[in-house]
């Protein structure tokens, strides 16, 4: 009986635990989905001659979708209990990070900040009650997977001749390795998506050099031409 007694406790608090942690894991299938559609609307850039624009606007249309579902999520989570349950949604937040990323590149050419996307992912209730949070790591990993998206994007650019999204994306990966750079890694997962960010810069700048051959062979054969 003293033994029931001392463990009586833990029972309801492992079952508001499982509780918790299945609602959560329900709402990620659905954060899944949502994501899903996202990837699908964003794959668009690498059409041959895509409309930057209008794919942007309509991947912004599921954004309503995010905000509902993250809202729930972190107000699933008792106060100061985050990193018991965050790892149940951690990868559909690097895709959402990766995707919300993605979009501000296209839009504005520059790196959208962990603050920006908890702000945007949050409904006003939610931001007021302070629950949402990001762990800065899932933050980084989603723009290793951004810079996978992008050394692409760059390759299918070049092939369609639009240099100058190739080098803004140059100048972005060149800026955003740098930044982690001045990041001390551990030998975990984090160090070896940045190994992939490295690699994707050098494929990118592999496209830059040949954009550099290309444009010089392109002014010798005019210059041949008006010699003629």
């Amino acid at each position: 009986m003293l033994q029931e007694n001392i463990y009586k406790p833990f029972f309801q608090e492992l079952d508001d635990n499982n509780n918790i942690r299945t609602q959560i894991l329900d709402l990620t299938e659905e954060l899944e989905r949502v994501n899903k559609r996202l990837d699908s609307e964003l794959h668009k850039i690498h059409l041959t001659k895509p409309d930057l624009p209008t794919i942007c606007e309509n991947a912004k249309q599921h954004i309503p979708e995010l905000v509902k579902l993250y809202s729930k999520i972190f107000n699933l989570i008792p106060e100061n209990e985050f990193y018991r349950y965050n790892y149940s949604f951690a990868f559909s937040y690097r895709d959402t990070v990766r995707y919300l990323a993605l979009i501000s590149f296209l839009k504005e050419g520059r790196l959208i900040t962990k603050e920006e996307i908890l702000e945007t992912i949050l409904d006003p209730t939610t931001k007021k009650n302070g629950k949402g949070r990001i762990d800065v790591q899932d933050y980084l990993l989603g723009l290793t997977f951004l810079s996978n998206e992008l050394s692409r994007f760059c390759v299918n650019s070049m092939r369609s001749q639009n240099f100058e999204i190739c080098k803004q994306i140059n100048t972005f990966l060149n800026e955003l390795n740098g930044g982690f750079k001045l990041l001390n890694f551990k030998n975990n997962t984090l160090r070896r998506r940045y190994d992939s960010l490295k690699y994707d810069l050098k494929k990118v700048e592999e496209v830059m050099y040949d954009i550099k051959k290309f444009s010089k062979l392109v002014e010798m054969v005019n210059t041949q031409k008006k010699d003629d």
